[in-house]
């Protein structure tokens, strides 16, 4: 069986030397922008626990941009908004 011909099977598989004796393609994408998804909303929900935009306010700013990032390698997640 040649690299070509690999079979891709679901991210999470516990049997990882079977696998990869037996030619399996795994693809990570999806476990990573899961990931990632999960880590920007923990950043965004920091933003919002730790008051970071207080001083902001008290400054009568007009809007507020409150975004959680997370990144790794070229992949990039963003989850947020904005206040009025």
């Amino acid at each position: 069986m040649g690299i070509s011909e690999r079979k891709q099977v679901p991210v999470g598989t516990s049997d990882f030397k079977k696998i990869v004796e037996e030619f399996y393609y795994i693809d990570k994408s999806l476990l990573i922008s899961e990931k990632l998804e999960e880590q920007a909303k923990n950043a965004y929900q920091q933003v919002l626990d730790k008051n970071y935009d207080a001083k902001l306010k008290k400054r009568n700013k007009k809007t507020i941009y409150r975004y959680g990032v997370a990144f790794y390698k070229k992949t990039l997640a963003v989850y947020g908004g904005c206040i009025l």
